[in-house]
């Protein structure tokens, strides 16, 4: 590009003493370049002076700007030439701008390559602090707002003692994208989509696409309207150890399996749940009568707390029993039998319905309307001989609409296999 001049010279001194109580309009220091540096400074050792008088231990290049619009240092450099503005440094900081307005504090802007780009052998490259507003902000309208490699160490580490460490945006697109080449690792953010494009997405093509680890606490925890939604090509989800469940657990079957147990190496033994229409609690026993062909059968004290409408089921051992029956039903958590031989064994069976506080808070609606989305669709769509995009599933969770990446994107070769 050309260059770009200098601006209207000013009243005042050419140079500008910081220490001066009225500094000029305009740049501090101005910096051009079509192929080199714009601004080169350096500061020398201990006991020597750099160039241009400039003592060492200070600083390379100094440019201040007290204006509310000015600018410190600026420099500009072509497409096919250097840095615009280069800092270096041994052990100290190459490049330091310092703000007490709204303007950043250092600013670069790039038509073609980075904005800022920081490079450091063992330190950190770019570091941005704030007291108040952001320490290091990136925007873009096509590519990466922010850009961090590494070889070694961290390709971009954020801090926060009280705030927000890092802090991702974004309308249409992924707010925060981690990939990971070779270690375990892929990356952690904080997203916010207020569309249908996801928080925060984790893609892998062999291990997990997002995880999450914690010693002490929970690994994934999830808020919100539905908390997970989880599709799979061979099951939704898989838990190794407990779950618990607070709320209602609805499926379309279930029971348990379990290692056999004349094969356990070989075969498994698989039991359906019993279902009821309604809340129902099962407990049997069994109890010896008396000389007098009776017995009371104590249950426990808070039997009667959580159960009504009770059924009752006796079987007698050893012999018929035509006479067998409930004497008494269930009060104060115990009912009483009769009619038995004397010493007979009997086999009882006892069943109520749930009656404590939150099952009559969530009653079972035998037979319910599909809302208005779900009509036409289908809980077990193969069941009834229709495609997997008819479920309910698909209905009520449509998938949300991100933008395909080519294989360049995801650093994968292009195979020409669709995916």
């Amino acid at each position: 590009m050309s260059p770009i001049g200098p601006p209207q010279a000013q009243d005042g001194p050419s140079g500008f003493d910081p220490g001066q109580e009225t500094p000029p309009l305009g740049f501090g220091v101005w910096g051009d370049s079509a192929g080199g540096s714009g601004v080169v400074g350096s500061s020398g050792r201990p006991g020597t002076t750099g160039p241009g008088g400039t003592q060492s231990g200070g600083a390379g290049v100094l440019g201040i700007n007290n204006e509310s619009h000015g600018i410190g240092v600026l420099g500009t450099a072509d497409a096919d030439g250097g840095t615009a503005v280069l800092g270096t440094s041994s052990q100290g900081t190459g490049v330091c701008g310092r703000a007490t307005g709204l303007n950043p504090a250092v600013a670069g802007t790039g038509t073609q390559g980075p904005g800022v780009s920081g490079t450091s052998e063992q330190g950190t490259g770019v570091t941005g602090t704030s007291m108040g507003g952001a320490g290091l902000t990136g925007a873009s309208t096509a590519g990466a707002g922010v850009t961090a490699s590494s070889d070694g160490g961290n390709g971009l580490l954020a801090t926060s003692a009280t705030g927000t460490a890092v802090a991702a945006f974004s309308n249409d697109g992924i707010a925060v994208l981690g990939r990971c080449g070779h270690s375990d690792t892929s990356g952690f953010g904080f997203g916010f989509a207020p569309n249908q494009a996801p928080g925060v997405m984790g893609t892998s093509f062999n291990g997990p696409g997002v995880q999450g680890l914690s010693i002490d606490g929970t690994g994934v925890r999830a808020d919100g309207q539905t908390g997970i939604i989880a599709r799979g090509t061979l099951m939704a989800g898989s838990f190794e150890g407990d779950v618990n469940v607070t709320g209602n657990l609805t499926k379309g079957g279930g029971g348990f399996r379990i290692d056999h147990p004349l094969d356990p190496e070989n075969r498994y033994l698989a039991h359906s749940f019993v279902e009821s229409p309604e809340m129902k609690n099962i407990y049997d026993g069994t109890t010896t009568l008396d000389a007098g062909g009776t017995a009371t059968v104590d249950l426990p004290d808070w039997f009667e707390a959580l159960n009504e409408n009770f059924h009752y089921q006796l079987t007698a051992f050893g012999g018929p029993a035509p006479n067998l029956h409930i004497s008494r039903t269930v009060t104060g958590n115990r009912f009483s039998i009769a009619g038995g031989d004397p010493r007979q064994r009997v086999c009882w069976q006892v069943t109520g319905t749930r009656r404590d506080a939150w099952a009559r808070a969530n009653p079972v609606v035998e037979e319910a309307e599909k809302a208005p989305q779900e009509r036409g669709y289908y809980l077990h769509p193969g069941a009834h001989g229709q495609s997997a995009e008819r479920a309910v599933a698909k209905a009520n969770h449509p998938e949300p609409v991100t933008r395909r990446r080519d294989a360049t994107e995801n650093n994968r070769p292009e195979t020409g296999e669709k995916r």
